[in-house]
């Protein structure tokens, strides 16, 4: 009988069974099938924004200086990575004349409305009266996905061209170029990333799962540094801080408003004063 125990004791591989081992060994794996279902869910889900506006009314011969002259005013518009040019197309027909319409990108969503509300019914020129409302889209028809290489290479080339443009545009929306100045400008604090619920319940597995989940999402805008969720915050705090600014302001206009596991975020620099721990439920 002591024999028979002893081989139970003892796994596969001849090794003396611990209870321990097998015990991280089903943790690990357990927590391995929640983050596949969570990304099968949706875990991270982009907000609805649409700075766009569709404009139509316009002038066979009008351009794109034209529009742009008239449309700042409403905001600072989105700049093509590949041109840096404003975003702004004028559709044509298959004969290269202009249609009459057109489609305008601004950074924010708020200069929609300021261009609806301005802009609509008014003089394009003393002849022409143009119509402006947010744009509406349809969804894109599915494309096959290209080899996995593609995909890394054309993400590096995006990433460049967006961290142009978007300093382009921060400084345009009057932004100081140097804004890392020691005042926690590299750290971002991520609110509603669990619920109060989950912060009364939930042990540290719990908390390590989450920093994970972040640290991963947040790599995509640039290095970081360090994840850090507030144990118990009655808020859901998480503070994220990056290598550099650029990394945390593209990490912040990309998560603001998100959705994460059901709950909207909101994304902002961390004041480098506020004291974290203090506002902890106790």
């Amino acid at each position: 009988e002591e024999g028979a125990e002893s081989d139970d004791k003892k796994d596969k591989e001849g090794e003396p069974h611990d209870p321990e081992k097998e015990a991280r060994k089903a943790k690990k794996r357990a927590y391995q099938e929640r983050k596949k279902l969570k990304k099968q869910q949706g875990l991270w889900l982009k907000a609805k924004s649409n700075p766009n506006v569709y404009v139509s009314g316009l002038p066979e011969d009008v351009t794109m200086e034209e529009l742009e002259e008239t449309f700042k005013k409403a905001g600072v518009f989105k700049l093509d990575p590949d041109t840096s040019l404003p975003k702004i197309k004028i559709y044509h027909d298959d004969a290269g004349r202009a249609k009459g319409d057109a489609l305008i990108s601004y950074v924010k969503e708020e200069s929609v409305g300021l261009a609806v509300k301005y802009l609509h019914e008014s003089y394009l020129r003393p002849d022409c009266v143009i119509c402006v409302k947010q744009a509406e889209f349809e969804p894109p028809p599915t494309e096959a996905a290209p080899p996995p290489e593609m995909q890394l290479k054309k993400r590096r080339i995006d990433r460049s061209k967006f961290m142009a443009v978007k300093n382009e545009q921060n400084r345009l929306l009057g932004w100081s170029d140097d804004t890392d100045d020691g005042s926690g400008r590299r750290i971002v604090l991520l609110k509603h990333m669990f619920s109060y619920q989950e912060a009364e319940e939930e042990d540290s597995a719990f908390y390590n799962e989450l920093k994970e989940e972040v640290g991963e999402e947040c790599s995509k805008w640039g290095p970081v540094d360090k994840v850090t969720p507030i144990e118990r915050h009655p808020h859901g705090l998480v503070a994220v801080k990056f290598s550099n600014n650029e990394a945390a302001e593209a990490a912040i206009d990309a998560l603001n408003g998100r959705n994460f596991a059901g709950r909207t975020i909101e994304a902002f620099f961390f004041d480098g004063k506020s004291d974290l721990k203090a506002s902890k439920s106790t």
